[in-house]
């Protein structure tokens, strides 16, 4: 059951990280979006740039500030973390999927 979810989780993930989202950012109803473009990123920033550099350099971060930088939103104007700041990226709400790339079907 376990694997069955799993991969579950990971074909999800693949059908939308194309978004700017991952399933929890999809049921939290956030998404990220690029500082310079304001548009959701695709998935090789998403990947790349968020969590393999980003979270590289934020992993490094951390531990040299002994866990202070996990606290960096509370006082950054942005509310960013070290992550969202490596990789020029907002974490936005969208409820109504307002940044959504494709627009879903006109309800009346």
């Amino acid at each position: 059951m376990v694997v069955t979810l799993g991969i579950g989780w990971i074909i999800w993930a693949a059908m939308i990280v194309g978004s700017g989202q991952t399933p929890a950012k999809r049921l939290l109803h956030l998404r990220v979006i690029s500082a310079d473009k304001l548009q959701p990123v695709g998935f090789a920033r998403m990947f790349f740039m968020r969590y393999l550099i980003a979270g590289w350099v934020a992993s490094i971060a951390i531990v040299f500030t002994l866990g202070i930088l996990l606290f960096m939103p509370f006082w950054d104007r942005r509310n960013q973390n070290i992550w969202d700041k490596v990789s020029s990226c907002y974490v936005v709400t969208d409820p109504h999927d307002a940044w959504a790339t494709k627009p879903d079907l006109v309800r009346y």
